[in-house]
């Protein structure tokens, strides 16, 4: 688990790697360290609830890269002090707003799924205005994950 939690953070996996997992892991789940192709004995869906709602307390793959990357993001808009934010600054925004960079074809494929995940990180944030320094209330999506 500790392998996938480290790309999950690192890449958004594509589809096809993410199914290939969870395969992995059903097939050790029902069978062991078996490789049998038989339906598994619970949906997937049922699998990855929490123990408390009745599942299995498994992670399921996509929502938990989704997170971890939304996890960029959120370091990005506070401005972590992390050498990859420092470098974002400089060198993709230039000045600009995370909110304002426009996805282009130069993006590479990891910049422009983080980019797009900009939509479904703005409709849950909640500002603190402060000293205001920080803020943009021109760029900055306030209503409703809108600027």
């Amino acid at each position: 688990f500790s392998l996938q939690v480290f790309w999950c953070r690192t890449f958004i996996l594509p589809v096809v790697v993410i199914k290939q997992c969870e395969s992995i892991i059903r097939s050790f789940l029902w069978f062991g360290l078996g490789d049998l192709w038989k339906a598994g004995k619970i949906a997937w869906s049922k699998v990855c609830r929490p123990k408390a709602e009745g599942g299995m307390g498994i992670k399921n793959l996509r929502t938990w890269n989704k997170a971890a990357i939304l996890e960029h993001g959120w370091d990005i808009l506070h401005r972590k002090s992390l050498v990859w934010v420092n470098w974002c600054y400089q060198v993709l925004f230039k000045g600009k707003y995370f909110w304002a960079v426009q996805v282009t074809s130069q993006c590479s494929w990891q910049w422009r799924k983080i980019l797009h995940l900009r939509e479904v990180l703005a409709r849950r944030l909640v500002f603190e205005i402060r000293d205001g320094h920080n803020l943009s209330l021109w760029y900055d999506p306030w209503m409703q994950g809108q600027s």
